[in-house]
């Protein structure tokens, strides 16, 4: 089934944010071109620390603007949890998803001890890991609203996250003060230096 127009509009907004945090499509100078000017190229404005003209926004070392990278990490997570609204993750009860971000925490490829680490649960939970097959095959529409979201939205959340996310893991944290409610997050690494989650609970008594 294809993706619905609201759907279709989400996830280029995945693509405009990832173009923000660094994916920018190649420009003149990028392909070998002098500029027009025969002045610096855009590589030798970086090196010198030079500002874009905007005003001192200051720039990242990879010739960034820092507050865009910042929008556009916000904007990969608004566009998840735009994406996420209208479905659950069912198990014996259906719970939704949530969506977080951790900046400046995607230096380095998740691990289920970062999880665990980020999610505030006690030391002693257990972790176990799942496919992101598995994470998708319990997510489902709301039925319950009274305009359910499309049957193509939970596709359209998984295409988001590949799109946006690199590095991806699937982690089960189990409290085994709380065992029956078992938290389930998918973790992975956005272009920006965070990394994002999607998290809900599965009921396993």
């Amino acid at each position: 089934m294809r993706p619905s127009t609201h759907e279709f509009f989400l996830i280029a907004s995945i693509g405009l944010a990832l173009t923000g945090c660094g994916e920018a499509a190649p420009s003149d100078s990028d392909a070998g071109m002098p500029p027009p000017d025969g002045g610096p190229s855009d590589a030798a404005a970086v090196d010198g620390g030079d500002d874009l003209g905007d005003g001192g926004s200051s720039t990242t070392p990879d010739g960034g603007v820092a507050q865009d990278a910042a929008s556009a990490c916000q904007d990969v997570k608004s566009a998840l949890e735009a994406l996420a609204d209208g479905l659950l993750y069912t198990s014996e009860s259906d719970y939704p998803i949530e969506v977080a971000s951790f900046a400046g925490e995607g230096g380095t490829a998740p691990t289920p001890e970062t999880v665990l680490r980020l999610s505030g649960l006690p030391a002693s939970s257990s972790l176990e890991t799942r496919t992101v097959d598995q994470f998708f095959s319990a997510v489902v529409v709301d039925p319950t609203r009274a305009m359910p979201a499309p049957d193509t939205q939970p596709a359209a959340l998984r295409t988001a996250v590949e799109r946006s996310l690199t590095d991806v893991i699937v982690v089960r944290v189990i409290d085994p003060a709380a065992s029956a409610e078992v938290r389930v997050h998918l973790v992975g690494r956005s272009a920006c230096g965070a990394l994002v989650w999607l998290a809900s609970t599965s009921i396993e008594t």
